[in-house]
């Protein structure tokens, strides 16, 4: 008996360890004209693809890479390594492109998503549209009209001290630059004056590391951080290009 309970100790010493399971390979589908992969379905490496002649996806994997695969076609789309650094990227995608029927300023009508065309620069805050706002560290930052019909004035304030600045869009202009005077931080809250109705409006600034190695990670960081509608056209953007 004391023979076995040996040979079973040395078997369990000399016995590799158990490794974790590795995370399995995902992407996201952000476009899409085939029902059965709507905008944020998870396609896993292992699941058969069949697309019709004229079905078309587009679809991102944690590393930033956009695959885009169009019909006639049935096999298991090719997918880069996930590391763990990234693999929350799928998810967090998946999750912004489900919320879209939620937003405002989305469409849902179709399985094509679509956001405001304009500004051009994703980064552009939007004061007028509320909620949070996400700029790119170390970018230069404008502050956003819809309506360029007149001049309109503008005072921006934030930070310790109530420090404030004014500033005003000419006519037909859609965007100035965010005062120099007043500094950017990450998650300060910013209060802006428009015209002189004195209504104010309050938002929260959130700033993106430039460390962020792909736009599709940048628009995943946004996401998480509520800026749903920008995250959007970064994505729309990245997936154009």
């Amino acid at each position: 008996m004391m023979r076995r309970t040996c040979l079973l100790l040395v078997l369990l010493i000399l016995s590799p360890p158990i490794q974790a399971a590795e995370a399995t390979s995902q992407v996201v589908v952000i476009k899409s004209n085939a029902a059965p992969f709507a905008p944020g379905k998870i396609i896993n490496a292992t699941e058969t693809l069949s697309l019709s002649a004229g079905e078309r996806i587009t679809a991102v994997a944690s590393n930033g890479q956009v695959i885009q695969v169009a019909g006639p076609y049935s096999g298991v789309v090719r997918m880069p390594p996930v590391s763990e650094k990234s693999a929350s990227v799928v998810q967090t995608i998946s999750n912004l492109m489900k919320s879209e029927s939620a937003d405002r300023d989305t469409l849902a009508v179709t399985r094509q998503w679509r956001v405001e065309r304009t500004p051009q620069d994703p980064w552009a805050v939007q004061i007028a549209l509320g909620g949070p706002h996400c700029v790119l560290e170390m970018q230069p930052v404008s502050i956003w009209r819809s309506d360029a019909g007149k001049e309109t004035s503008l005072r921006l304030s934030g930070g310790p001290g109530g420090r404030f600045a004014d500033s005003k869009w000419r006519d037909g202009e859609n965007a100035v630059p965010w005062p120099s005077s007043i500094e950017i931080a990450n998650g300060r809250t910013y209060r802006a004056k428009i015209g002189g109705s004195g209504e104010e409006m309050v938002f929260d600034v959130f700033v993106a590391p430039r460390s962020l190695p792909t736009s599709i990670h940048r628009a995943a960081w946004i996401a998480e951080h509520g800026c749903r509608r920008q995250a959007r056209m970064l994505l729309e953007k990245a997936t154009n290009e």
